[in-house]
C-alpha cells in the first residue's frame, strides 16, 4: 500500500514496486557475489539507469552511463558520463539481453576508455555472469 496525500493506492504488476523488487534481487545477487565496491556499474538508456543508480547507492559503488550515439543535445553522444573508467573493473547492467548489440556497444566504449568489462548483470534473469575478454 502506498499513500499519495490522503489517498491509498494499490500497486500491482508493471508498477514501481516491481522495479523495487528487481533492485532488491540485484542487491542480494551482488552481495552474494563478493565483487565488492571497487567496481563501476555501466549502463545505457532508461532501463539500465533505473536499475544501476539505486543499485550503486545501495552497494556504495560508482556509475557510468553510456550516451546513445544520437543523443547530441548535451555534447556527449556515444561517450560515457560519470566516473572515468581508465583502469576500472566494470559491470554492464541492463534489464535483459537479446541479440547482444547493446552490450557490444557498451563493451567497445569501455575498452575505448581503457576500462575492463568483467561482469554483466541481467535483471530479468537475475544473473551476474563473468564476461570473457
Amino acid at each position: 500500500m502506498v499513500y499519495h496525500g490522503d489517498r491509498r493506492s494499490n500497486y500491482g504488476t508493471g508498477t514501481f514496486t516491481d522495479l523495487g523488487d528487481e533492485v532488491l534481487r540485484a542487491i542480494r545477487t551482488f552481495e552474494r557475489s563478493g565483487i565488492g565496491t571497487k567496481i563501476v556499474l555501466c549502463c545505457t538508456g532508461i532501463s539500465g539507469m533505473s536499475l544501476a543508480f539505486p543499485l550503486a547507492l545501495s552497494l556504495g559503488c560508482d556509475v557510468a552511463v553510456l550516451r546513445k550515439p544520437n543523443e547530441e543535445s548535451h555534447g556527449d553522444a556515444g561517450k560515457f558520463v560519470g566516473v572515468p573508467l581508465r583502469g576500472k573493473t566494470c559491470v554492464f547492467v541492463d534489464d535483459f539481453v537479446s541479440g547482444g548489440l547493446t552490450r557490444a556497444r557498451v563493451e567497445r566504449a569501455i575498452k575505448a576508455e581503457r576500462g575492463k568489462l568483467a561482469w554483466q548483470y541481467t535483471a530479468r534473469e537475475d544473473a551476474l555472469v563473468p564476461v570473457a575478454s
